[in-house]
């Protein structure tokens, strides 16, 4: 998507125990438990890492698998836009290959 590679730090047991203490052991989308690990858990972004380039505690919180998904597929049209933007910012957005046609500002006859 972006050629900018964000920093992203390793989650260790004792960043996950910080962000799950922090979050009351609640997954942030659904609000119900969630546990710390295991295959049910993933930790994201409430910004997103390749827009923001922010790994820190603070930006990251547990959800469950399922609503992970739901919540990166809802991400997926935020994070177009952006990269579309930056595409057009520094001047390498592809031009479109439809073309307006306008009769412009034509001449009408005199009444």
């Amino acid at each position: 998507m972006t050629n900018v590679r964000a920093f992203r730090r390793s989650m260790t047991p004792a960043r996950k125990q910080r962000i799950w203490d922090r979050e009351g052991g609640l997954c942030k989308r659904c609000g119900e438990p969630v546990p710390m690990t295991g295959a049910e858990v993933e930790y994201d972004h409430y910004s997103q890492i390749a827009i923001s380039q922010d790994d820190t505690d603070e930006n990251v919180f547990p959800l469950h698998v399922d609503c992970h998904k739901a919540k990166t597929a809802a991400d997926a049209k935020i994070r177009g836009k952006v990269e579309r933007q930056r595409l057009k910012h520094i001047g390498e957005y592809p031009a479109s290959p439809f073309k307006i046609r306008s009769g412009g500002f034509r001449r009408r006859p005199a009444p």
